[in-house]
């Protein structure tokens, strides 16, 4: 009996040990997955190229970025005018009442107006991502072997692979203009 005891605690202080080990390997593959699942998805929103250009391109995803700034701090700061509209009524200020419902809404509607503009900017970026990935995916598809193309049916693998990308451009659309 005492020679099991021992066997346990030995067993228990090693998976004590291993614990924090298995924790910070299970960290590093997380980290690397965020890494490499960001390296993929890159395109989708910091496109290499294009029609108009890497520079073009990029300066419209950081405009992206400005009007979800712009759009959320409109949707923040417009209940506190709302607020002091009807503190202003209660107290029976009739004409700061009136300005700040007018900014309250004016403030809604830059938020509705900076949503839509950041649409619109991305549009054009979100196009030139489409091309750039279409164009990998069919250079990689014409790089496989006959054999590999034989073996496989192509039908499926078109279609999953537009799934894919579509799945893609689905998580960065939420990601990042979300």
């Amino acid at each position: 009996q005492v020679s099991t005891d021992t066997t346990n605690s030995t067993n228990s202080t090693d998976t004590n040990t291993l614990l924090p080990q298995e924790k910070e390997q299970k960290e590093q593959t997380s980290w690397e997955y965020g890494v490499g699942l960001m390296t993929v998805l890159m395109p989708y929103f910091w496109p290499d190229a294009g029609t108009d250009g890497a520079f073009i391109n990029r300066t419209r995803s950081t405009l992206t970025w400005g009007m979800v700034i712009a759009s959320k701090c409109c949707s923040i700061i417009s209940p506190l005018y709302i607020a002091a509209a009807t503190n202003d009524l209660v107290a029976g200020d009739w004409g700061d009442c009136l300005k700040n419902v007018m900014t309250y809404s004016a403030l809604r509607f830059l938020s509705s107006f900076f949503k839509e503009l950041q649409s619109i900017i991305y549009l054009k970026v979100k196009q030139q991502a489409s091309i750039q990935l279409a164009e990998t995916i069919f250079s990689h598809l014409h790089s496989l072997s006959l054999t590999w193309h034989l073996n496989k049916k192509m039908g499926n693998v078109i279609r999953s692979m537009d799934r894919g990308t579509s799945a893609a451009n689905q998580l960065v659309t939420y990601m990042f203009l979300y």
